[in-house]
């Protein structure tokens, strides 16, 4: 049986662990996505220390464009409300 290979991103070393709309931070993450070899990623967000609703709502974004199938791990439990708040509107 074949295993799917599964590509890890660790947000905090790819952008930084206080996740604001910077457009420079997002198109990194755009191509960071678009240019992993596999179908199936997992972004995980151990660390970030805050997070705003405008990148919450960008980040969507992206993912509803992408046609990989993206999972989000270790959100911190004080963002939880601003991750999932994000989430409503797609």
């Amino acid at each position: 049986m074949a295993m799917s290979i599964v590509y890890v991103i660790f947000i905090e070393e790819l952008i930084t662990s206080d996740l604001k709309l910077k457009p420079k931070a997002i198109k990194e993450l755009e191509s960071k996505i678009s240019n992993i070899p596999y179908n199936e990623i997992i972004i995980d967000f151990s660390n970030i220390g805050s997070m705003t609703p405008d990148f919450v709502n960008k980040y969507k974004s992206l993912l509803n464009k992408s046609k990989k199938i993206i999972h989000e791990v270790n959100i911190p439990p004080h963002l939880e409300k601003t991750f999932n708040h994000g989430m409503k509107s797609y």
